[in-house]
């Protein structure tokens, strides 16, 4: 048998000085801790927080060079990173700390002697670095997420091990509100936004249980009635009657808008948000069958998957365009049990036609796969769109 055509190489774009990765007992060695990624028309934007109190910050601008920064964080203990989230545009850096606070960074301003697109308030630095202290104490965050509301509003989302869900307005500088979950460990957050329509915050719980929170949606005005129930019966909905209903505003919170459990999901099931030719989609990855789901936004609606896709055995982590699958899965062909694969999937070849058959995965799916050494972290998959 052939082997198949090498399509796709693996790059390295920049590495630690080795001299300063091998660490002792008085200098341990530099690893990235966290990291973020931000692709819009104009350029994209990583961020990777290091283990030695430094930033690294890439902004790679359309047709041009480069640019990147390493940038030393303060020492003050408080002021630790423990998670990091972009604006859409990837001009902004919202740092969540040890201490509870969120610390706004001008990336744009920094790297591009340009004013961010987003304004966040006259009292936000663009030379420094801008700290919002929450209105009370609060546990250490375990994650942030970025939203910005279809009325304008621009949040940082924090959660924290002690279940509580904490909502910055980094325009006013102050934590507007916040939602306690008793009992319960949160690990991740994500914004699931339909443009226009409606937004929902994601939560995964410890243990591997999801949660959502309806945030806003936009109503039909006449029958006071969301947008899926007008749209599902059958209605025209035109833009200039609708109406957009935002939580934060509501002096009491419906119970539309109340935590609700994805009971269609196991604890076994691993969730994304997932974008390709402008729609978004959400992602569920069975850690068991390895089967990876695809369905609309509509969480109102039952969920039915758009398309199911056998990925390989061990697939862990995943990320879809319209024709390509990447998949993260230990690797059972290295003598190293601490190695990873990254495999290349035919979207189409892997596309399941009986969503509950009990299909294995096809070897014709994969296009490439690479071998990852151990001595690797896996700290994101990130898609990029190349410049047309």
């Amino acid at each position: 048998m052939e082997d198949k055509p090498k399509i796709f190489e693996c790059v390295k774009l920049f590495e630690v000085d080795e001299g300063s990765s091998q660490g002792n007992d008085h200098h341990p060695a530099i690893s990235v801790e966290l990291s973020c990624w931000r692709q819009d028309s104009s350029h994209s934007t990583l961020v990777l927080v290091c283990n030695n109190g430094y930033l690294f910050i890439r902004v790679d601008p359309l047709n041009k060079k480069p640019v990147m920064k390493q940038m030393r964080w303060f020492e003050k203990r408080s002021l630790h990173i423990l998670d990091v989230t972009l604006d859409p545009y990837g001009e902004w850096l919202c740092c969540a700390t040890l201490s509870g606070s969120v610390c706004l960074l001008p990336i744009s301003s920094f790297l591009l002697d340009s004013a961010p697109r987003i304004s966040l308030g006259e009292e936000t630095k663009l030379d420094d670095v801008t700290v919002i202290n929450p209105q009370k104490k609060r546990a250490s965050p375990t994650c942030a997420v970025w939203w910005e509301s279809m009325d304008g509003k621009h949040i940082c989302v924090t959660s924290s091990e002690a279940g509580e869900i904490v909502f910055f307005d980094l325009v006013e500088k102050c934590s507007v509100t916040a939602i306690q979950l008793q009992g319960r460990c949160i690990d991740s957050l994500r914004i699931a936004h339909k443009s226009n329509h409606f937004t929902h915050l994601l939560i995964n719980l410890r243990g591997g249980e999801w949660m959502r929170i309806l945030l806003e949606e936009q109503l039909h005005e006449s029958a006071w009635t969301s947008y899926t129930d007008a749209h599902e019966s059958g209605f025209e909905v035109l833009p200039q009657e609708m109406v957009k209903r935002n939580f934060l505003s509501m002096a009491e919170t419906p119970n539309e808008y109340q935590p609700t459990t994805f009971s269609t999901f196991s604890e076994l099931t691993q969730l994304s948000t997932q974008e390709w030719n402008g729609s978004h989609y959400l992602g569920a990855l069975d850690l068991k069958t390895h089967k990876f789901e695809t369905y609309s936004y509509d969480f109102a609606l039952s969920l039915t998957p758009l398309n199911v896709y056998q990925l390989v055995e061990g697939a862990n982590q995943s990320l879809i365009t319209d024709r390509l699958i990447f998949t993260i899965s230990h690797s059972d062909r290295s003598q190293d049990e601490n190695a990873f694969t990254l495999s290349i999937l035919s979207a189409q070849t892997a596309l399941v036609k009986e969503f509950h058959s009990s299909t294995r995965h096809s070897p014709s799916a994969i296009l490439q796969e690479f071998e990852i050494p151990s001595h690797s972290t896996l700290l994101g998959l990130y898609s990029h769109t190349p410049p047309s």
